[in-house]
């Protein structure tokens, strides 16, 4: 069954967006404030104001000292706004202490400064930390809509100890923020035993706004205590309203001023020594490196950021945790990486995930054997650019494109010594492309994306039979928001092509996000000549996000089962339809014995294009917390009985039974220097399987320079239904083949320790250890009795005999016919650390010094998972890691 691409697919990506931003209309975002609560007055009630509340800056000709002290003449001219509001359930209270804030400026900077006043309970200055580590502080943070679009707003912050907080709120949420956007600016502060002051300095060159004589942006201020856990603001929203940066009040007298159309370079510098073993034991290093490389950031206007990132190294970013994954589909890990992480936001859509950042820089598994893909984990990042910005009418728009390099393995030949250099990924070109459009006052909007990967595979067989060349992937989305914003209705539609030798596609149809091969699928098959697979993908639903109580969702989405976005995103499966509702009861409070309470039920049912009950879920949750500010949530749930298209692996449907699981959680008052949680989970099916787990941690602060974080958790369990393998010889029922499963007992065992010691705000030394343990036992094997059953014919029992042998596998003897069952057994110990001292000796340069450690053992038995084998741990073989890296920002107006 050949696929055909859609026209609009088949178009180069680039050229798609231009002219798909062509059809967009120039949305004019309305300039006076929203007539619903824009803001509130400085009384503890909750009057509205027709017009929002005003903050005047005032221009000075002298720069500032920035030394948190405020004993420069200039503040004695500035406009100080003190008529801040405690955050209540429903309207605003009287602060616990005074907060005074004034915002002054020049030709090159924004200058804030603060008066923060402490009552009889204290202030807590929290750890020194790198950017964006506030911990447990008292802290001030001063929010800006500068292109006044009441949507998305650049956040600055400083705690009371002195560390930098700097994010973008975005979709006009205050939750929801990107804490990777890292300008270049500075802070200071000063205590006594009354209270702190802070001093921030932004220069325009790190803000986008749009060009005008005068500006007029929107601006609101919170202030957090620990103490007890409470805001303050400059413009209260009440809990149950929704918006945030749609109803910031106004700061005006910002004349005369540019945005920043410089250029910041920030070229860097390493060096690497590796070590299989310890460098205490080996002596010289295995291999030594040297590299450069840089980082650009240019301003294309007042509107839009050039990114662009040549040889990047992430040494410093921390190592993945170890997991086993024995399911059918892969694992997905956040993103860690700057040059990535930094405007995610901006890429994300509703419905599929067409950009998953993970893509670039790993390894696609397939084209070798999985043995030779673990001696290469990632491709060597050759560089990138990155567009973002948004202009005046609304317009958000992202681009990206990057490039990595191919990857080769060495494979021992049959000449002793002699290894062979094997291509295990090629150069491959990556690029996707986002543009949102903003539409009225309330938020709505609607937006399209789209990627394209290609694949410069040079004519090698092993690569091109294995992965696609070409693949295209995008659609369009919505978010529609009416009734005050209380009500939002949304969706998507897309669609995706990819292309290449007919043994590439092949194996897409037969992976475990298709199964076209599945004996008992009339709606789908193999096309072993097809050299294209296209897909569709499509969702509608609507919500009730706003409003005192009451909070409920209804959603619908399927995906066509030629649907493949996994070349650039991230993907389980196609060939699906599904349908959820959820309804929530929440009521907030900031004071009394309970503060926060929340009840919910949701129900979800799917299906695939057969018409086929995949699945159906029930579940309820309720969370709690308390007035010493602790949290308790318990959720639980059942699955019922239905049938499963991929439990076999791509063979015929086999019926799940009923199940059932149950989390609660337990948490102190995150306010304590010194907090805890605690979670335990339980799961169960019908035919005997179950799984437990319990985990927890503890944080400590200390000291002021000193942080310290522990993880562990423990799960143990019999999975009733471990799929070990299809065999020929199965009877009329079953096709003609035995889909074998097993019994498998886990023991599972982590802990993750983190460590911030700090010799300053901007010069910290992190440390990160994480010791693994897994164990699995295959026992009671049997196989599948008949199609839609779920049954299992157990062998040595209901079926012929089985046999142990001394290597561990298994032989099953049924008449004539006998056949081998591997050992599966396994168990792995992993040692990963990380310690990384940074200092950010000028602003924007950094110097980097780390230690990597990845230590590993594996074993095809059941192991010991006690606390010894964690120590021995550290003696295992593997890789150390040193780098060094500096890197100088250097300014071009």
């Amino acid at each position: 069954m050949t696929h055909t691409c859609p026209l609009f697919l088949r178009t180069p990506v680039l050229p798609l967006l231009a002219v798909v931003m062509s059809c967009f209309p120039a949305v004019a975002t309305a300039q006076e404030s929203p007539g619903v609560a824009a803001a509130q007055e400085s009384r503890g009630d909750s009057a509205v104001m027709d017009e929002p509340k005003r903050m005047e800056a005032v221009r000075v000709t002298e720069p500032l000292k920035i030394d948190g002290r405020l004993d420069d003449a200039a503040w004695g001219g500035a406009s100080f706004r003190s008529d801040f509001q405690q955050k209540g359930k429903d309207r605003g209270f009287e602060p616990w202490a005074g907060t005074d804030v004034a915002i002054l400026y020049d030709d090159e900077a924004l200058y804030i400064g603060a008066r923060l006043g402490l009552d009889d309970r204290g202030g807590n200055g929290g750890p020194l930390g790198k950017r964006d580590d506030a911990g447990n502080a008292d802290r001030i943070l001063v929010s800006f809509d500068t292109f006044r679009d009441r949507r998305t707003a650049y956040t600055f912050g400083v705690t009371m100890s002195g560390v930098r907080i700097d994010y973008i709120s975005a979709r006009d949420n205050e939750g929801w923020i990107d804490d990777a956007y890292d300008p270049v600016w500075e802070a200071r502060v000063d205590a006594d035993s009354t209270g702190w002051t802070a001093e921030m300095r932004i220069p325009f060159s790190q803000l986008r706004f749009s060009k005008g004589e005068e500006q007029a942006w929107g601006v609101n201020v919170r202030r957090w205590h620990p103490a007890t856990y409470l805001n303050s603001y400059w413009i209260v929203v009440p809990h149950y309203e929704t918006g945030w940066v749609s109803r910031f009040g106004e700061v005006h007298g910002l004349e005369g001023i540019e945005g920043g159309a410089g250029i910041e370079v920030t070229p860097y510098a390493l060096g690497r020594a590796s070590y299989t073993q310890s460098p205490f034991e080996v002596g010289s290093p295995d291999e030594t490196q040297t590299r450069v490389g840089g980082d650009l950031k240019f301003g294309l206007g007042s509107n839009l950021t050039l990114d662009a990132t040549v040889h990047p190294d992430f040494g410093q970013v921390e190592a993945d945790p170890a997991r086993v994954n024995l399911s059918a589909f892969e694992t997905f890990f956040p993103e860690r990486r700057p040059f990535f992480s930094e405007g995610t936001e901006l890429f994300r859509t509703r419905g599929p995930n067409y950009f998953y950042s993970r893509r670039i820089g790993s390894v696609p598994a397939g084209a070798l054997s999985r043995d030779l893909f673990e001696r290469v984990e990632n491709a060597s990042f050759l560089g990138g650019a990155k567009v973002t910005g948004r202009t005046p009418n609304g317009l958000s728009m992202g681009g990206l494109v990057a490039v990595t390099d191919q990857a080769s393995v060495a494979v021992p030949s049959e000449v002793e010594g002699v290894s062979t250099a094997v291509l295990a990924a090629p150069r491959t070109l990556y690029s996707v492309g986002r543009f949102q459009q903003e539409i009225g006052p309330a938020g709505s909007n609607v937006g399209i994306v789209t990627t394209a990967v290609e694949r410069f595979q040079g004519g090698d067989a092993a690569l091109s039979g294995a992965l696609a060349r070409r693949a295209f992937a995008g659609g369009g989305d919505w978010a529609l928001r009416f009734g005050d914003r209380s009500y939002e209705f949304g969706g998507h539609l897309g669609g995706s092509y990819v292309m290449g030798e007919a043994s590439a596609i092949h194996r897409l149809q037969t992976s475990s996000t298709h199964y076209f091969q599945r004996p008992d699928a009339d709606h789908v098959e193999v096309d072993p000549d097809a050299t294209e697979l296209a897909g569709w993908a499509g969702g509608i639903g609507l919500s009730k996000i706003g409003g005192a109580h009451w909070f409920w969702s209804a959603a619908a989405e399927a995906s066509s089962p030629g649907f493949e976005i996994r070349d650039l995103g991230s993907q389980t499966r196609s060939d699906r339809i599904d349908a959820s509702g959820s309804v929530t009861y929440r009521t907030r409070d900031g004071r009394g014995r309970l503060r926060d309470r929340s009840f919910g039920v949701s129900a979800a049912g799917g299906w695939n294009f057969a018409q086929v009950r995949r699945y159906t879920a029930l579940g309820a949750n309720t969370s709690l917390t308390w007035g010493n500010l602790w949290a308790t949530s318990l959720s639980v749930g059942a699955s019922l009985p239905a049938l499963s298209d991929d439990l076999t692996r791509g063979g015929p449907l086999m019926e799940t039974g009923l199940s059932g699981w149950a989390r609660f959680d337990l948490s102190s008052s995150k306010a304590a220097n010194t907090s805890w949680s605690v979670g335990v989970a339980s799961f169960f099916d019908e035919f005997g399987g179950w799984s437990g787990s319990l985990n927890g941690g503890v944080r400590a602060q200390t000291r002021s320079w000193l942080e310290l974080e522990f993880q562990a958790g423990v799960t143990r369990g019999d999975d009733s239904r471990q799929f070990v393998g299809a065999v020929e010889g199965g009877g009329v029922d079953t096709y003609g083949q035995r889909y074998v499963f097993s019994e498998l007992e886990r023991r599972e065992i982590f802990a993750q320790l983190r460590a911030k010691i700090a010799f300053a705000p901007d010069a910290v030394l992190t440390l990160y250890a994480e010791p693994f343990l897994s164990s699995g036992r295959f026992h009671d094997f049997g196989e599948l009795s008949a199609v839609r059953a779920s049954s299992l014919r157990n062998y040595g029992t209901d079926v012929g005999s089985l046999w142990q042998l001394d290597d561990g596998s298994w032989i099953v003897v049924d008449g004539p016919q006998q056949f081998r069952i591997e050992n599966y057994d396994f168990w792995v110990r992993s040692f990963r650390s990380n310690s990384v001292f940074q200092w950010e000796w000028r602003q924007g340069s950094t110097l980097f010094l780390i230690w990597q450690r990845n230590l590993s053992s594996f074993a095809d038995r059941v192991g010991d998972t006690g606390p010894t084998a964690f120590l021995e741990s550290l003696s295992d073989t593997g890789d150390n890691i040193f780098v060094a890296k500096v890197s100088v920002l250097l300014n071009f107006r």
